[in-house]
């Protein structure tokens, strides 16, 4: 598929909010997909995620982190496993995924929120182990997605270690139940698609995802940003922190 980029941009983003319930596989996902690298069956790719020394020790996120996966106009993938910077990658790429990796854990929801709220990402990917199946996060955090109206699509993990069967028939009925009803194809804000199921350790199902992420579109329709452009930028602060030798640095996302 075929990209266009504007005049006045140098690669298309799309920003993807990755939800899902805690110990679903969301981070070792998005450390496969983003290093280029399968995981080892013990949580190995998942690390580069992690910003704080208690979540490598817990194995889940509190945070909310960034990682970039581009591809180049041949729709080949560019990541972390030929090149060393993100700058190196941006400027290597016609299209970038912005991924905003989103605690899953009910003690950090807020911070998911915020996440989800502050980043205005076009789509949410919701994680869900195979494993362990549908669970009260997973029904939660997709209940705000839809009440955000954000388009999302599934991702199910963990296939090596069970049949994604029984959690398909359990999604199924969850799309189908009151209050989450599939909505209308024709209406591109809230598209729905079902992605394929992965496994991290062995690379199934990868190729197909990665596809996919390909040809996900922005989500901002033309009208939609030529509105945009008539009005005020705003920045979004999301942290601060301080950098010796230069001072206080803020990081947030830029509305423009």
């Amino acid at each position: 598929m075929c990209h266009q980029i504007p005049d006045d941009q140098h690669n298309i983003e799309v920003r993807v909010a990755v939800m899902g319930s805690a110990d679903a596989g969301k981070s070792t996902l998005l450390g496969v997909l983003t290093q280029g690298q399968l995981d080892n069956g013990r949580g190995r790719a998942r690390l580069n995620m992690f910003r704080h020394l208690h979540e490598v020790n817990s194995g889940r996120t509190s945070s909310i982190s960034h990682e970039i996966l581009g591809f180049n106009n041949q729709g080949k993938v560019v990541n972390y496993s030929q090149l060393m910077t993100a700058e190196e990658i941006c400027e290597s790429s016609t299209k970038l995924v912005t991924f905003i990796d989103l605690a899953g854990h009910r003690k950090y929801l807020r911070t998911t929120i915020l996440g989800l709220t502050g980043y205005s990402p076009h789509h949410v990917m919701l994680v869900v182990s195979s494993s362990a199946g549908v669970l009260g996060m997973t029904h939660e955090h997709l209940a705000i997605a839809m009440a955000l109206d954000v388009p999302f699509f599934i991702v199910i993990t963990k296939t090596d270690r069970t049949s994604p069967h029984d959690t398909l028939h359990s999604l199924d009925n969850m799309l189908k139940s009151v209050g989450c009803r599939k909505p209308d194809p024709t209406n591109s804000r809230r598209t729905l698609s079902l992605s394929s199921v992965c496994r991290s350790v062995n690379g199934k199902g990868l190729e197909l995802l990665t596809k996919f992420l390909h040809v996900l579109p922005p989500g901002v329709s033309l009208k939609e940003r030529e509105r945009m452009e008539q009005e005020l930028c705003e920045f979004q602060i999301d942290e601060t922190f301080r950098v010796p030798e230069i001072g206080t640095v803020i990081g947030g996302l830029l509305i423009d």
